[in-house]
């Protein structure tokens, strides 16, 4: 009991003068520290005895898919913004893609209705399609995007949501050509480079694959989006 007490008060006693005496810590028992301080203080005074608490990581393993999709601002029923908002999340998954080095060989897309609304018609659907090699350009992503729509799209419906998804992820420097198929050559993978930098020095927008510049119905609604004095220039804080 008193190994206890004493451990507790040593450990107390430095955390209070500001300066945590890592020594005091390896050495205090570790049920008194979980008792006073909780799991996490305990694991890492058995972290500084050279007990393995946590798995360490050493290699990020690759991404299985990559998804990108949003609630619309308001309920959509016209085709063609539906088709900009897929061509929008396809190209933001496909640079989310590029960064990691990866590229992918099937690809779905899913529209919804609101399904809180009883009084409106209730659709949802989705569609997969295999590519026919792996690929992270994103003109031929949007390309397979808008096939994969078109196949799932019903007029009549008032649709909430839409989204993209790439599936089937691999290293973009390992994918072979098929039969066929040439997987992305010198000049997609340098244009493709080009916007991401581009979109990167200019704004998330400043290269779009099909889009129009007219206002998004689709679009989230950001009314009660606070101020970004850091981020934006028009929005700095004037005191």
């Amino acid at each position: 009991m008193h190994r206890l007490k004493s451990t507790h008060w040593a450990v107390l006693n430095s955390r209070i003068s500001g300066a945590w005496r890592a020594l005091a810590l390896r050495e205090a028992d570790p049920q008194s520290i979980r008792q006073h301080f909780g799991v996490v203080m305990q694991r890492i005074a058995l972290e500084l005895r050279g007990v393995s608490c946590l798995p360490l990581e050493l290699a990020v393993p690759d991404r299985k898919s990559i998804i990108s999709s949003r609630s619309f601002g308001s309920l959509i029923r016209e085709r063609d913004q539906i088709e900009e908002s897929i061509r929008t999340f396809t190209a933001r998954a496909a640079a989310k893609m590029r960064r990691q080095g990866l590229a992918c060989s099937r690809l779905g897309v899913f529209i919804e209705t609101n399904p809180f609304r009883e009084q409106d018609a209730q659709y949802n659907a989705s569609q997969i399609i295999a590519l026919p090699v792996a690929t992270a350009d994103t003109a031929r992503l949007i390309a397979s995007a808008l096939k994969a729509f078109s196949i799932i799209w019903k007029n009549g419906y008032q649709y909430k949501k839409a989204g993209v998804m790439l599936l089937n992820l691999e290293k973009a420097a390992s994918v072979s050509h098929g039969l066929f198929d040439r997987a992305d050559d010198g000049r997609s993978t340098a244009r493709m480079r080009m916007v991401d930098q581009l979109n990167i020095r200019f704004g998330r927008n400043a290269v779009t694959f099909g889009t129009t510049s007219e206002p998004r119905a689709w679009l989230l609604r950001s009314n009660m989006l606070s101020p970004r004095f850091t981020t934006h220039w028009d929005e700095l804080l004037s005191v």
